[in-house]
């Protein structure tokens, strides 16, 4: 089926399309069936609040992630439940079940990957998104297969563990540790953070409070493990090869032993997943003479990964980055952007479109998951990307030269600090006078998912046409400028009109999922708002990235 698809196209396996997309439709309505018969809380009658489901027993779980946290401190994890013995008072209802997906939490000395833990557990289901475009964290952690979340206690290690520990406990950490230490050797606490969530997929409460600025740009993607910095990151691993004058065969060696590697140290998010597998299938195809086409094997790439994982549609970064990437990929072979030398004007007009394409391409996605979208964005990526990509690149130098020439990585990493912290602070600066320049958007609806295809298929029309000579160049990206300022006005006018509307005879009421106290946001017939409780966080001031103000209210008030 796979050669089919990628060998014969669409239009030759039109019926073989059809079957793969009513197989995966019937198959996520089923899942989404059983989902639903989890109850997250019930009621005995009409006349008692409901309780919150917990349920509460024995359980054996392997670790799958790299769990965040400090030692000796509460940690996080991705694990799978091997076993457990349910409290007889929770049965009867549907709970969790041998090979669930569980983010854990415990107490104590941090485990690692692979290894087994056992001990008395509380599982209870995730929150879901309580407002229309809110945060869903149900289905946030769907994505990575996370179905429950459960508190560990007293928990200690099984002698049984999964076969890859070894090289986990004896290779894969210390090296990650070592990493870590380098990075805080190097660079104060800000950027050493920062550095550890980008190369490595480590989200620390300073590494968020970091990205809030930057978010309100449009340039948060610069903080995810994505293409930017797997991209670097293969430039280092193959210049060597060039400059020895290694064929394609010989260059592609390194990249089949380290990109692996680092997926696993970064912890397999779908971001690195993608970015990784697409530098193997290009670096696989020229090691066999051939030049691949890169859309053709993201799709490829996309379509196997879903098949392995279909969980996976369900995470928003990957969606984003699958999203991003077509689009430029496309945009680039429409426009013929292909690295051919020009003057400063070609160079910016490439990158101005590059960066349209990404804000466009990920637009439905932005709406659906973010409500908003900075009209600085494409300007603001122009200034960002390469400043924050010299930063990584001094970063990740600075790693290399630390074991060898400590005052030549300590050179490196200065100039590695002065190029991240003058952009942090640009950003802030401009954050802080501007806010952005954001517009709300409403969540992504049908009608509106529809709309954004047939703009977007005119505009592919419109450079087909411009390809083949039959309409003017310069009429063409008219036309397209056009075309993206329609789609995103249409997206804010869409979001303007559910938010703020036109009839001023209605009290509007939203109500927060805060797990505790009554948060409420009123609006009244005069456009007075008044917002009722915060969940125990009183007048925004403690930091929590992970609690119902950051998670739910901020991005509410924001959209």
């Amino acid at each position: 089926m796979v050669i089919t698809l990628v060998l014969k196209g669409a239009r030759q396996s039109f019926l073989l399309w059809i079957i793969v997309f009513t197989a995966a439709f019937l198959g996520g309505w089923q899942e989404a069936e059983t989902r639903l018969e989890r109850k997250s809380a019930i009621a005995l009658n009409n006349l008692v609040p409901a309780e919150k489901v917990a349920f509460r027993g024995a359980g054996v779980f392997r670790v799958t992630s790299w769990p965040a946290g400090g030692q000796g401190q509460k940690w996080k994890a991705a694990a799978i439940l091997l076993s457990w013995e349910l409290e007889p008072a929770a049965l009867g209802l549907l709970g969790p079940r041998r090979g669930d997906g569980v983010l854990l939490s415990g107490e104590g000395e941090i485990p690692l990957p692979g290894e087994i833990l056992s001990g008395l557990s509380v599982v209870t289901i995730p929150t879901g998104g309580d407002l229309p475009g809110s945060f869903d964290y149900r289905e946030f952690l769907a994505g990575r297969h996370l179905i429950w979340r459960g508190w560990l206690e007293d928990w200690e290690v099984q002698d049984s563990r999964h076969w890859w520990h070894p090289l986990v406990s004896n290779c894969l950490s210390p090296l990650r540790e070592s990493l870590f230490d380098s990075l805080g050797h190097l660079f104060p606490r800000q950027e050493a953070e920062l550095a550890g969530a980008v190369l490595l997929g480590s989200r620390t409460s300073g590494s968020r409070e970091g990205a809030l600025p930057f978010a309100d740009l449009g340039l948060a993607h610069l903080f995810a493990v994505s293409g930017l910095h797997v991209g670097i990151l293969l430039g280092i691993v193959v210049l060597p090869g060039r400059v020895m004058g290694l064929s394609a065969t010989g260059r592609f060696g390194p990249l089949l032993l380290f990109l692996p590697v680092y997926a696993i140290l970064t912890g397999l998010p779908g971001s690195v997943v993608r970015a990784a597998g697409l530098g193997l299938l290009v670096g696989g195809a020229a090691a066999l003479g051939r030049r691949g086409n890169s859309l053709h094997l993201l799709g490829f790439l996309f379509w196997l990964t879903t098949v392995y994982d279909p969980a996976q549609v369900l995470d928003t970064g990957v969606r984003l980055s699958y999203l991003a990437a077509g689009g430029i990929l496309g945009t680039v072979a429409l426009f013929g952007l292909d690295g051919r030398p020009g003057g400063w004007r070609a160079v910016l007009a490439a990158a101005l479109t590059v960066s349209l394409a990404a804000q466009w391409f990920t637009l439905p996605q932005a709406a659906l998951s973010f409500g908003r979208f900075s009209l600085l964005s494409p300007v603001a990526n122009l200034v960002a990307v390469p400043t924050f990509g010299l930063g990584v690149w001094a970063v990740v130098l600075s790693l290399l030269f630390i074991g060898w020439w400590p005052w030549l990585a300590q050179t490196v990493a200065a100039l590695g600090w002065l190029l991240l912290r003058g952009l942090a602070g640009l950003v802030a600066l401009v954050s802080n006078h501007t806010g952005g320049l954001n517009a709300g958007l409403a969540p992504t609806s049908p009608p509106m998912g529809f709309l954004w295809a047939g703009l977007t298929l005119i505009g592919i029309v419109l450079l087909k046409s411009s390809q083949m000579g039959l309409i003017n160049r310069i009429t063409t990206i008219r036309w397209v400028l056009g075309i993206i300022s329609l789609g995103h006005g249409l997206f804010a006018f869409t979001g303007y009109r559910e938010f703020h509307p036109f009839t001023n005879q209605v009290v509007k009421v939203w109500q927060f999922d805060v797990g505790q106290g009554d948060c409420a946001l009123v609006e009244f017939p005069d456009r007075w708002r008044c917002l009722i409780d915060t969940g125990g966080v009183f007048g925004f001031q403690k930091k929590s990235p992970d609690g119902p103000v950051s998670r739910s209210i901020k991005p509410f008030l924001k959209r």
